[in-house]
């Protein structure tokens, strides 16, 4: 690891009585061992989550779903651990020890730690939770919101390097894919990936799935367009981001007949953001790239329902569930890309 710009030796500063290192800014081998490792954490919870939707859990904790999640666990707290060791005998002190980025990560894995143990707790005293209840049981939100924190280290790390091309890209991308997985996870009971309710006709049913194409469309162009503004993606980003969370969607729902129309999503944001540089503009390309993303997934969503199966909504609801959803990307790049601040009017 190596600090920006500066070599160690010449960017020794003196605090008090001992010599310290600055903060380390560039981590990138640092960024590879901690995204694989949060790639472990991502199956083990894909794979819990799973055996809560299909009544494969028992009365005990100590389940191999849960070994699963645990044991990537506590992989990333003893890499964390060894990390904090070897800088601070390099010199590094309080927020240097890790990388710019990841203070937040090691809260996140100290929160997990946290939740697992109240997780226990919570089975012991009240049982093993079942589809909705594994998603809103305290213990199991309070694991979602240390994901959060943990899988979003590598996107602020990159955040906070100058370059507007991410020298290493895959880092940064797993852990968009990863946040939005965070979002899933939190959000799932209301996700159409998860709970069709386009194949449902009562009209409680086609609310919660408008407002599930809503919530979603939201998050999706949250991590879209933020990624958009920030950097220039690469080609194919955008489809192994899309593909990567539809994967673990699909594990816990079934629905793997998803895969192929978000992967045409991923290809067609990936052509548009290349061929229209959003980024660089406020115009048309900008407004239309914002609300395309988020239509076309939802697009392909319904045609593959129609395709395979039977969408019990009328036309006027799941094309205005794709209209919806553009609607929510269009809205999110005015929230982005705001206009400059008017200077003071003199009185």
């Amino acid at each position: 690891m190596t600090t920006h710009q500066e070599t160690l030796p010449e960017a020794r500063q003196r605090t008090g009585r001992e010599t310290t290192l600055p903060r380390l800014v560039d981590g990138g081998r640092f960024d590879w061992i901690f995204i694989a490792l949060c790639t472990w954490v991502i199956i083990g919870m894909a794979m819990d989550a799973w055996a809560h939707s299909h009544g494969q859990t028992d009365e005990s904790f100590f389940t191999p779903w849960h070994a699963g999640l645990y044991s990537g666990f506590t992989a990333a707290v003893l890499f964390i651990g060894a990390t904090l060791v070897v800088n601070w005998r390099r010199g590094y002190r309080g927020w240097g020890l890790v990388p710019i980025g990841y203070p937040l990560s090691m809260a996140g894995l100290f929160l997990f730690g946290l939740g697992g143990f109240a997780d226990m707790i919570w089975h012991t005293l009240f049982g093993i939770e079942e589809n909705l209840e594994a998603i809103v049981s305290p213990s199991h939100l309070l694991l979602a919101i240390a994901l959060g924190l943990i899988v979003t280290g590598p996107v602020r790390a990159a955040w906070y390097r100058p370059e507007t091309r991410p020298r290493s890209p895959l880092p940064l991308l797993l852990a968009l894919s990863f946040t939005w997985n965070a979002f899933a996870f939190l959000t799932v009971y209301i996700h159409p990936f998860v709970y069709m309710h386009a194949l449902g006709g009562t009209e409680q049913v086609q609310q919660l799935g408008l407002a599930g194409i809503l919530l979603q469309a939201i998050i999706l162009s949250g991590i879209v367009l933020v990624a958009v503004r920030r950097w220039q993606m690469p080609p194919g980003s955008f489809t192994l981001i899309f593909v990567l969370n539809v994967l673990v969607l699909t594990a816990i729902s079934d629905e793997f007949r998803l895969i192929i129309p978000v992967a045409l999503a991923g290809i067609a944001t990936d052509a548009m953001n290349t061929r229209w540089q959003p980024r660089l503009h406020r115009g048309w390309k900008l407004r239309l790239f914002a609300f395309a993303v988020p239509a076309l997934v939802y697009l392909g969503y319904f045609v593959t329902i129609m395709l395979t199966g039977r969408v019990a909504w009328v036309v006027h609801l799941w094309a205005g569930g794709v209209v919806l959803a553009g609607i929510a990307g269009w809205i999110g790049s005015h929230l982005l890309w705001l206009p400059p601040i008017p200077a003071a009017v003199e009185p």
